[in-house]
C-alpha cells in the first residue's frame, strides 16, 4: 500500500483490502487473461497486463481498481450458467439486462467458467469481492469490453462501521 501512510487506513479495512485485492488478481488471471498462444492469435502481446491500484480521495475515501486487459465477459456464457445455477429462470432470461448478469456474479455459485479447477470455477471468488465491498460500506461497478479486459472499481468510505457479533 505504498503511498499510505500507517494512519490512513485502520488494520481491520486493510486486511480486507489483502483478500479483496487478493480474490480481484485471482479472478483476472484466472478468468480475463488469455493464454499466451491465444492472446497472439487475435493480436495481443503474449504477456497479459493486470493493473491494481488504490487511490486516497480525501474525503470521498478510497477507490481501489483492478484492471486486466484479457478477454472481458462472456454474457452469453454468463447467462447459460447462471440459468443453470437457477438464478435466472430460463423463460424470463430475455428480460434480463446485461447489467443484472454481470451483477450476479458478486453473488454466491456463479462462474464464467464451465468447470472448476483448483484456481476457479466455483463460483466464489467475486462473491467474497461483494460481501468485503459491503463490509466496507462500499459499491462495485464493472466494466468490460469482449477482447478488451474488465474493470472492476470499488468505492469505499475511510470510515467503516464493522457490525460486531455479541
Amino acid at each position: 500500500m505504498a503511498g499510505f501512510d500507517s494512519g490512513t487506513i485502520p488494520i481491520k479495512t486493510k486486511m480486507d483490502l489483502i483478500s479483496l485485492t487478493s480474490q480481484l488478481l485471482r479472478n483476472a488471471i484466472s478468468h480475463g487473461i488469455e493464454v499466451p498462444t491465444e492472446r497472439a492469435r487475435i493480436g495481443k502481446n503474449q504477456i497479459g497486463n493486470v493493473n491494481l491500484s488504490l487511490f486516497n480521495q480525501g474525503e470521498n475515501g478510497f477507490k481501489l481498481i483492478c484492471e486486466d486487459d484479457g478477454n472481458g465477459i462472456d454474457f452469453d456464457k454468463l447467462e447459460k450458467n447462471a440459468q443453470a445455477a437457477g438464478l435466472i429462470d430460463s423463460n424470463k432470461a430475455k428480460q434480463t439486462s446485461p447489467v443484472q448478469i454481470l451483477n450476479l456474479l458478486l453473488t454466491n455459485r456463479l462462474s464464467s467458467k464451465d468447470e472448476a479447477d483448483s484456481d476457479s470455477g466455483r463460483g466464489v471468488g467475486l462473491n467474497v469481492v461483494g460481501e468485503i465491498a459491503t463490509r466496507l460500506g462500499g459499491k462495485v461497478a464493472l466494466k468490460t469490453r469482449p477482447t478488451e479486459g474488465t474493470r472492476f472499481t470499488i468505492r469505499f468510505p475511510k470510515t467503516t462501521h464493522y457490525a460486531s457479533k455479541i
